[in-house]
């Protein structure tokens, strides 16, 4: 065969193994990048704005006046869990009553309210640093109700802390009487 030279073709073993270890190095370096991003800021940030969308997302259900599965609801809520879990809630009237009238507490009742999703913090490194009451946004005129308060000489902001399961810092989210959110890093 003319022009057929042996040393043009392929890599041989040494390349090879070079840019095998070029690409594990590369790839080891993003990998204890992204579980070091699980635990710090970024992922506290995200674990946080999952859970400041459920809020909106109860609001909003709220304000759109939404029935849940086709029934009336008179709100939704959101109720504490445990470190990492809480549930989305919604009150239905009682009987042929009007919520406002009708419903004794706005808090989280176990078997008698209707359990919308029940939700996990997005991140598992993260968790609430304390449990907090519940928090609830009522129709037509979407009046949010903390602890089962709407006054404002008893109703007292709630805050909610997220924190690493280990590592330092967190963010502080703070709902208010008006509907407010508010988030604070430390």
């Amino acid at each position: 065969m003319a022009g057929y030279n042996s040393k043009n073709h392929g890599f041989s073993l040494i390349e090879m193994l070079v840019v095998m270890a070029i690409i594990a190095f590369v790839a080891g370096g993003l990998v204890i990048n992204f579980r070091s991003t699980a635990v710090n800021g970024t992922g506290r940030r995200q674990a946080v704005q999952a859970f400041i969308n459920d809020i909106r997302d109860a609001q909003s259900k709220t304000l759109s006046g939404s029935a849940f599965k086709g029934a009336p609801v008179c709100g939704y809520g959101i109720h504490y869990i445990d470190q990492n879990s809480y549930v989305i809630y919604a009150k239905s009237p009682p009987g042929a009553g009007t919520c406002r009238a009708s419903v004794s507490t706005r808090n989280y009742t176990a078997g008698q309210d209707v359990v919308v999703a029940t939700k996990k913090l997005t991140n598992t490194n993260m968790k609430f640093q304390a449990s907090f009451n519940d928090f609830y946004f009522e129709m037509p005129e979407s009046r949010t109700y903390l602890d089962n308060n709407y006054l404002l000489k008893f109703a007292v902001p709630i805050p909610i802390t997220i924190v690493p399961t280990s590592g330092t810092g967190n963010t502080t989210i703070t709902i208010y009487l008006s509907g407010r959110i508010d988030t604070t890093e430390q």
